[in-house]
């Protein structure tokens, strides 16, 4: 189905100058075609802040900046991943006061040498309060190769349309209806489960980097992590290369498989008064496609030691004298 020039004009018009969002995208393997239109109409610098395509699996894990890419690089986790590194890359590039998302696809389709798994793309958004990610399965031998880029592409512009606010101008999505019934979602929200702790509801939550949202038990680090507790304000990265730094000392002087690593971040402070909800989820925010960042009621570490107890805390030196003049 070929979409008409005014029809693509009006939606990409909203997009660019009806909608006080920005926002950075990266694809692999499929929707680039969406980005054309985005930069072929006027005004794509009042939203697009940056777009990357790191199509090569080496570029893939680099963009997420990890020496340990994803099991697959086409899935909703991975999608969430990516659309977390954009949006905190969004986060560097926003100027004051403005609203950002980031935006990711991540796809497989019609090549010349054919697919045993389905054609798909999954298309993930990450705002500061939840991430979202759309699971498309298309039918193979229906479409050519510039087939399904056209429509991956139409959703990912309606996909866009709808986090910026301006959905009323959606495009028509050439999908049959068993396609339709194959598209699931991912979803988390950050919000609901902060305003759990802050009601002393649950003492813990965790946001992986994928965005997932776990608390009670299934949030507990595998024995043997090492968590780096801080404020975090902001977060940077030395902060990761401390952890990384011990992580590969422990796995080289003990011989065993590198350690998860984990942040950790309490909500109430022993001398002042707690973060402010929006201002911790801002702090959550920064971890967003990097690593798992776990918030907790417990400003002490002889409590955090009690959440988990079978982890290992690495402490800078100015931390560690403190802890030692309390125990001396």
């Amino acid at each position: 189905m070929q979409q008409s020039s005014e029809e693509l004009d009006q939606l990409i018009r909203a997009i660019h100058y009806d909608s006080p969002v920005n926002f950075v995208l990266v694809f692999t393997g499929a929707g680039m075609q969406s980005l054309a239109w985005l930069t072929s109409r006027t005004g794509c610098s009042r939203s697009l802040l940056e777009a990357t395509v790191p199509y090569d699996r080496e570029a893939f894990a680099d963009y997420l900046g990890s020496n340990r890419p994803p099991k697959g690089f086409v899935n909703d986790h991975s999608a969430r991943l990516l659309a977390g590194r954009a949006f905190t890359r969004a986060l560097e590039l926003k100027k004051v006061g403005e609203t950002v998302l980031g935006i990711s696809c991540t796809g497989a389709l019609v090549s010349e040498k054919e697919k045993k798994g389905h054609h798909r793309a999954h298309i993930a958004v990450w705002s500061s309060t939840s991430v979202k990610c759309y699971n498309v399965f298309l039918t193979k031998g229906t479409r050519n190769r510039q087939q399904e880029e056209d429509t991956v592409s139409r959703y990912i512009l309606n996909t866009i349309a709808s986090h910026c606010g301006v959905e009323k101008y959606h495009l028509n999505v050439s999908l049959s209806d068993e396609e339709k019934s194959r598209i699931t979602t991912s979803e988390f929200h950050f919000t609901p489960v902060a305003e759990k702790l802050y009601k002393q509801d649950i003492q813990f939550f965790r946001v992986d980097p994928d965005g997932a949202v776990l608390y009670g038990d299934v949030a507990l680090p595998p024995p043997n992590s090492l968590i780096l507790s801080g404020s975090f304000h902001p977060f940077h990265y030395g902060h990761y290369e401390i952890l990384m730094t011990a992580a590969a000392f422990v796995s080289q002087q003990e011989g065993k498989p590198f350690p998860s690593i984990f942040f950790e971040i309490s909500a109430f402070n022993a001398d002042k008064p707690p973060i402010d909800k929006q201002l911790m989820l801002e702090r959550i925010n920064q971890f967003a496609g990097i690593g798992s960042v776990l918030i907790t009621n417990a400003p002490t570490f002889v409590q955090k030691t009690r959440f988990f107890p079978e982890c290992v805390f690495i402490v800078g030196y100015d931390t560690a004298i403190r802890i030692l003049n309390k125990i001396l």
